[in-house]
């Protein structure tokens, strides 16, 4: 598929793909509830409407709602979901709903791949902006934000995370939390871990004018906790936290949970990598940390 100098897809390519969606529902009309092609042709319209005008699409409480209605729509129509005619019928349905999936570029008028996205995870917000789609998106902090609230009570903590922070600091060791997020995000997840009371200090989006890879996390948090850089070190889970880490004159422990590889991380300099949470947690005494 064709795409535009900012990652976004043509106008021409986003018809293509529509009118071959169409095209493969109507080689199997035959198969389909008779409520399933106007439902598709609806979603793919609103869609293209959606595009050319800039506009937001459905948020994620208006899709499930949908969602939900054309599974019920199969299941009256069918009275199950196994079979041909019932499992063409609600992968139809599906797709009319995925049509009106959005994200926060998406909701701007911006389109990059996932796997862009991924690889660029750990990065500070404004500095990954920049780099995905070549120049920073007004607004886009905004609407990232309120995508985030849509899906902040799906989060969980990593396995062994609340101890992993109560050995280190049973150890004697100063532990501060230091993140780009805001402060109110910050508050959240210490709280969905459990460890507001075993926390020395903390490092926000408030401390900082740089994001990650530039080193002013980890210096401001090095200041927020007394912490003498000559014994300080870093745990973080991307390439993005070991080179903020060297920036900032100090070493970098780094775990696999942020998608990146032993190698990858090896290469930009982490001292130890571990696979998970729970591992560095099992081997923290023989670790750089101790």
């Amino acid at each position: 598929m064709s795409t535009t100098a900012a990652g976004q897809p043509t106008r021409a390519a986003r018809t293509l793909a529509l009118c071959a969606l169409l095209l493969a529902t109507l080689l199997n009309l035959h198969h389909l509830a008779w409520w399933c092609l106007p439902a598709l042709g609806a979603a793919a319209l609103w869609h293209w409407i959606a595009a050319l005008r800039g506009v937001p699409l459905p948020g994620r409480w208006p899709r499930l709602a949908l969602t939900a209605l054309f599974a019920a729509g199969v299941l009256a129509t069918f009275r199950t979901f196994n079979g041909l005619e019932a499992g063409a019928t609600l992968l139809a349905a599906m797709t009319s709903a995925k049509l009106l999936e959005s994200r926060a570029l998406r909701d701007l008028g911006h389109w990059a791949p996932m796997n862009a996205i991924h690889r660029l995870i750990g990065m500070g917000g404004d500095q990954l902006v920049r780099e995905l789609l070549g120049a920073p998106v007004a607004g886009s902090s905004d609407a990232w934000r309120a995508r985030y609230d849509e899906l902040a009570a799906e989060a969980r903590p990593f396995p062994s995370a609340r101890d992993l922070v109560e050995q280190m600091r049973a150890a004697g060791l100063v532990v501060v939390l230091a993140t780009s997020s805001p402060a109110d995000l910050l508050a959240r997840a210490m709280q969905v871990i459990g460890i507001e009371s075993s926390i020395d200090a903390t490092t926000s989006a408030d401390d900082v004018t740089s994001t990650k890879p530039e080193p002013e996390v980890f210096t401001s948090a090095m200041r927020s906790g007394g912490v003498d850089p000559r014994y300080a070190l870093a745990v973080g889970d991307s390439i993005w936290d070991v080179q903020a880490a060297r920036a900032a004159g100090i070493g970098c422990v780094a775990v696999e949970t942020g998608g990146f590889s032993r190698h990858e991380l090896m290469e930009e300099g982490a001292l130890a990598v571990y696979r998970n949470v729970d591992e560095l947690v099992h081997q923290l005494a023989t670790s750089p940390i101790a």
